[in-house]
């Protein structure tokens, strides 16, 4: 029987979960300390485990088609349920 490589399992325990539906690609969600932008879920999951998550229970996050999104770092999730759904240059 062949066993994964142990960074083969956490990677795959820390992939994030999409809500409803995945999101159209870059995506830049914002932490505590700085904004970061992702191209693919592989690489969102990465820097969303490295970046800090501690001052509030959800955090924004805009999709290629300016769409609202929120991420929920407890449960490392991104959702497209949010108030605000179209951003505009403004905001």
């Amino acid at each position: 029987m062949l066993l994964k490589p142990l960074s083969k399992v956490l990677d795959a325990v820390s992939m994030i979960s999409f809500f409803l539906r995945a999101p159209y690609f870059p995506i830049p969600i914002e932490s505590d300390d700085r904004v970061f932008s992702a191209f693919e879920a592989e690489e969102l999951s990465k820097l969303a485990n490295e970046a800090a998550f501690l001052s509030k229970t959800n955090y924004d996050a805009v999709d290629g088609n300016t769409e609202s999104w929120s991420y929920v770092p407890k449960v490392n999730a991104l959702s497209p349920l949010t108030i605000n759904k179209r951003w505009s240059k403004k905001k």
